[in-house]
């Protein structure tokens, strides 16, 4: 599913925007000396919603397309 998302064409300028965006959240994060434990956090939180019955998958899948797109937009 990721590999999905990061096959879809996506405009020029939303892509400059959403790697800009990452950019920013990961220098605010690394400024605040946090990064290493949001990402953990972040994660963590992604697998406990996936243990939830029926919607925890499909979030699941939802979450890896979105994450696919985000490598497609930061790769162009």
């Amino acid at each position: 599913m990721t590999a999905i998302g990061s096959m879809l064409p996506i405009d020029e300028d939303e892509a400059d925007r959403i790697s800009n965006e990452l950019n920013q959240t990961v220098a605010v994060l690394k400024d605040q000396g946090v990064l290493t434990q949001y990402i953990f956090g972040n994660n963590f939180m992604i697998c406990m919603l996936m243990f939830v019955p029926i919607v925890g998958p499909l979030a699941g899948l939802f979450i890896m397309f979105t994450t696919g797109s985000v490598v497609g937009a930061i790769a162009t």
